[in-house]
């Protein structure tokens, strides 16, 4: 069909015409318009001409108009040519595309945050030149925030392109003369018919002058017939995320990552990606001569055959085609020969973009500081992840807000949990290479933290090592030390130290051990303890030493038994006590008191010495029986006590006993002292004997006395073979005097 075409453009000479036009434009896809016009000016400002808008108008003899506007993307000299009347004429191509297209000279990466897809793609056309005004949007459909999503050293244009293509939002452009509008939309409501009427009649070789379609074709192919996709959530990892559209069948399509996590957005996704695969099952391939077809617009067919061909079709991608002669009028307006390829589908078809926007993989490590709040030294959610700022993060400040919670990587074994701190170096993975799934696995030194030892100094040391948290100024540390002039496991708590063992704990130290306690020292244990010492053992308190036992205690000394003691020495028991001495029992102290609650039973195999400085007391609940096999002495210069609830058995050689105080006995019983040679007592004062009855009997008996009188409130009975004195004084009897002989 013959067409008329003019170009509109500030900088281009009034004379310029174009000669051909070839313009592509689809669903999802941004246009591209070549233009070749020639004009008398054999110096155009190409430079001048980039970035400029311009527009084209195509009238057809129709009746019908098309306008076409973009931005001069490229601009070419592509040399002389001569017109029809051997005018030379200087010509020049333009590609004009759409402002969406100054997004793909925006290369960079940066991070958005609990932003939904629509929001995102608003945010990244108004900074790279495409305001709100030259935008519509008709979708239905307002796609959830994405907690993190990164563009990721990629074009602004690819970022869009898939961000739009994975939530099955597909836009085009509607062309005036002045500008051009780019329109998004989620379902095929928004395709309006053609301008002015909306059926064309299919034409015949002959009939190409009327508008109408010809060359057509339809193509079907088999789809996919249900799509499955799975994905992971860290917080639900025993119920994988799934999301199912389409009824099982043979022509399954499974994904993972699915990209959600949850399953309500998995739910949300199924039908747009079975949109998808079905998108393509039928197409519509022809040729027309109407300037009205364009992406998005629905038209119907008549006059044809097969039966297939009649119906509504949606347009999906136009390519148009102009050409013009170079006559001698070169002026902007120009007649010439106008035709189209169109690429459509049954309107019945749904329409989602296919997804052929790869999106990058994030391969390989990525350096970031770890990030808090002011103040914090460690920040952390109850998952232990952290927030990070990547280094080549120009977008975001550097604190808790510059990332989404990141998850730690920890040691391979149930319970390990070292944390990050704040400003330390890590080293960021991506789970899938996903960048939208960074993963934090281990921390790098950097020149603010160093090793914690001088390097290569002290490169044969191993160290796992944390700081004191808040402020620092000590550290936990296990340390290894691999040299082999000086191999060594060090362990270091800053405050506390716990250690709990659940069953056995075995220590075997080769050489020496030695242990220092500052302050105080306990020791538990529930069961038996055994200790076996090779050669000697020295103990050292500087203070009181108390051992309390429950049981029983059996001590076993192969030599002597030496104890030295400053202050007082005190033995109690609330039962009995048995001490066997094979040899020399010697005790000294500034004061000796021993309380027994049952029986004391003491074996000496040789001498018995006790010395005090002060006193000695005794106290014993039941019986005390002594046997020493030499002799027995008790030197004291204070009192001697010694209370036994009991029998007192005393056997020994030799027992002396001396005493600065006094000397005292008590019994509730009787009292036998009895001695195989003679027993003497002597005092320096009074000797004094008190009872209800004495009775002295020997072989025989001599009372000696200086003048002394013996005084007695009863009777006295004298019955002896013989009674008598001789020389000295002589004996007076006082009192009533019965003589009675035999």
């Amino acid at each position: 069909m013959r067409a008329q075409i003019r170009i509109d453009h500030r900088d281009l000479p009034p004379d310029a015409a174009v000669t051909a036009l070839d313009a592509v434009e689809a669903l999802s896809a941004l246009f591209e318009i070549r233009i070749e016009v020639v004009c008398g000016d054999a110096d155009l400002d190409l430079q001048a001409l980039l970035d400029s808008t311009c527009s084209v108008h195509l009238t057809s003899d129709a009746g019908d108009e098309r306008a076409f506007h973009g931005v001069v993307d490229e601009a070419d000299f592509l040399g002389s040519r001569q017109s029809v009347h051997l005018d030379r004429l200087w010509s020049y191509r333009l590609v004009l595309r759409p402002s969406l297209f100054g997004l793909t000279y925006r290369v960079r990466t940066r991070i958005f945050q609990e932003l939904g897809a629509i929001e995102i793609v608003k945010d990244v056309l108004a900074g790279g030149g495409v305001p709100a005004g030259d935008t519509r949007w008709d979708t239905n459909a307002d796609p959830p925030a994405r907690t993190y999503c990164a563009q990721w050293k990629e074009s602004e244009l690819n970022f869009v392109l898939r961000l739009l293509e994975d939530e099955g939002i597909f836009f085009g452009f509607d062309h005036t003369e002045i500008d051009h509008t780019l329109w998004f939309a989620d379902d095929s409501s928004v395709f309006r018919a053609i301008d002015g009427e909306p059926v064309l009649q299919v034409l015949g070789a002959n009939d190409l002058r009327a508008e109408g379609v010809w060359d057509l074709s339809l193509d079907t192919t088999l789809v996919h017939d249900a799509v499955r996709a799975r994905d992971f959530f860290f917080e639900t990892p025993d119920a994988p995320l799934t999301s199912e559209a389409g009824d099982q069948g043979l022509r399954l399509n499974y994904e993972y990552p699915g990209g959600f996590l949850t399953n309500d957005e998995g739910a949300r996704r199924g039908p747009i990606r079975l949109d998808e695969a079905w998108s393509e099952q039928a197409v519509l391939r022809g040729n027309t001569n109407s300037v009205r077809m364009a992406p998005g617009r629905t038209f119907d067919i008549a006059g044809g055959a097969p039966e297939a061909f009649i119906d509504q079709f949606t347009v999906r991608r136009v390519q148009h085609h102009f050409r013009a002669e170079v006559g001698a009028n070169h002026d902007q307006s120009r007649y010439g020969d106008y035709q189209n390829t169109i690429v459509a589908a049954p309107s019945d078809i749904p329409f989602r973009p296919p997804r052929i926007t790869p999106k990058p993989v994030a391969n390989g490590l990525e350096s970031a500081v770890v990030t808090g709040p002011p103040g914090e030294e460690i920040h952390v959610d109850e998952f232990g992840r952290i927030n990070v700022h990547f280094y080549w993060d120009r977008e975001n400040p550097v604190d808790d807000t510059a990332s989404c919670w990141i998850r730690v990587q920890q040691l391979n074994t149930q319970g390990a949990m070292i944390l990050p701190r704040v400003g330390w170096e890590m080293h960021v993975a991506f789970e899938n290479g996903d960048p939208d799934r960074p993963f934090a696995i281990h921390k790098a030194y950097n020149a603010e933290t160093m090793p914690p030892y001088g390097l290569p100094a002290n490169k044969t040391q191993a160290s796992l090592q944390s700081s004191t948290s808040p402020g620092g100024g000590s550290t936990n540390e296990l340390r290894l030390q691999d040299s082999s002039a000086g191999m060594e496991w060090f362990l270091h708590a800053s405050k506390d130290l716990n250690v709990n063992v659940a069953n056995d704990e075995n220590e075997t130290v080769g050489i020496d051990s030695s242990e220092a306690v500052t302050g105080t020292m306990s020791t538990s244990v529930g069961g038996d303890e055994a200790g076996s010492i090779g050669a000697d053992q020295a103990v050292s308190v500087a203070g009181d030493y108390s051992t309390e036992i429950t049981g029983a205690q059996t001590v076993s000394i192969g030599a002597n038994d030496d104890w030295g003691i400053t202050g007082n020495l005190g033995f109690g028991t609330a039962g009995d006590r048995t001490e066997t001495i094979g040899g020399l029992m010697n005790v000294l102290a500034n004061k000796i008191s021993e309380s027994v609650g049952g029986n004391l039973t003491r074996s000496v195999g040789a001498v018995q010495a006790i010395l005090s400085a002060t006193a000695i007391a005794e106290t014993i609940g039941g019986s005390k029986t002594e046997t020493v096999s030499a002799a027995k002495a008790i030197i004291t210069p204070g009192e001697v006590s010694e209370t036994i609830s009991g029998v007192k058995n005393l056997t020994s050689g030799a027992v002396t006993m001396k005493t600065g105080g006094d000397v005292s006995y008590g019994a509730k019983g009787a009292v036998a002292v009895t001695a195989a040679a003679a027993i003497k007592i002597s005092a320096g004062g009074d000797a004094i004997f008190t009872g209800h009855r004495v009775q002295v009997t020997a072989g025989t008996a001599s009372i000696k006395g200086g003048g002394n009188t013996f005084k007695l409130s009863g009777s006295i009975t004298i019955d002896a073979k013989k009674f008598g004195g001789k020389g000295g004084p002589m004996l007076t009897l006082k009192g009533k005097t019965d003589y009675e002989a035999g």
